[in-house]
């Protein structure tokens, strides 16, 4: 009764051996002494208290059995939601490599194109760096679904970060651009994620640079600041030429890398003639 009866029939059940053990106690039946009552008594009171750890331990089992059940639902919860959030950051890089790299071949193509029969050196150099650029592209894509694969031995590529602006630069020079770098202040240790944003938002930029501003040249600032890295990324092309047009993504998605850490972005024409990007990402104590 005690183990798997209700609390109401336990309340009953043990009020009704209480009540009957005290007629017997008081009544007197013909072979019950006091003693007999008493041990009756205490063997009744005894084989309650068991079913009540009984009922005790079979509730805390079916609520540890509850607790681990939702557990285990929010821990498959948080895996979709890691697994989504993997694939949109993937599907973003791979939006941005693969947005550079055409941009760089599509250059050079149309370039070869226009100068292969009358300059059939510069042709020969556009292919070249179409192959070059084709390449690398190749290495950073394989790099980047590596992630998804189960091979628990494969070794990837590092992430490219702002230690690799001069491959870059070079590559958007083959393409036709000039481009520098300039470095402000001290020279800091980044995050492995502030580097490597600060790196694709740099990317992109050149890359909108290379299709919008004709012939342009380009100048990366790269500011320490202690808490904060500035990029600046200035060119003096056409301005606004169609980088804002609808179905365009590269602004766009340089914004919504710069608000996952909370920092600022601008673009716009600049005075005079051309573009800037400019960008903070607080990575120190204070952001």
């Amino acid at each position: 009764m005690a183990a798997w009866c209700d609390v109401r029939d336990r309340a009953i059940g043990a009020g009704a051996i209480v009540i009957g053990l005290t007629i017997v106690a008081a009544e007197g039946i013909p072979g019950a002494s006091g003693v007999g009552v008493a041990l009756s008594f205490a063997s009744f009171a005894a084989a309650y208290l068991f079913g009540s750890t009984m009922r005790n331990r079979r509730l805390y089992s079916e609520q540890l059995e509850g607790r681990a059940s939702v557990l285990e639902r929010e821990r498959n919860e948080e895996t979709r939601r890691a697994l989504a959030e993997e694939r949109l950051r993937i599907a973003q890089e791979l939006h941005d490599v693969v947005a550079h790299s055409m941009g760089v071949i599509a250059v050079q193509a149309g370039m070869g194109t226009h100068v292969i029969d009358s300059e059939p050196g510069e042709a020969k150099k556009a292919l070249q760096a179409i192959l070059q650029t084709s390449r690398s592209t190749l290495v950073e894509i394989r790099r980047m679904l590596g992630v998804l694969r189960e091979d628990q031995g494969t070794s990837y590529v590092p992430a490219p970060g702002l230690a690799d602006l001069h491959r870059l630069v070079r590559d958007v020079a083959s393409a036709g651009l000039h481009a520098e770098v300039r470095v402000e202040g001290t020279t800091t240790e980044l995050p492995p994620g502030v580097d490597f944003t600060a790196y694709r938002i740099v990317q992109e930029a050149l890359t909108n640079v290379l299709k919008h501003a004709g012939r342009a040249t380009a100048t990366v600032i790269v500011g320490y600041e202690g808490t904060a890295l500035r990029l600046e990324i200035l060119d003096d092309g056409r301005g606004v030429n169609g980088r804002d047009s609808p179905g365009g993504h590269g602004l766009v998605g340089m914004r919504e890398r710069v608000g996952v850490y909370g920092g600022s972005f601008e673009a716009g024409p600049r005075t005079g003639g051309g573009f800037r990007v400019a960008v903070r990402l607080p990575y120190g104590e204070t952001a």
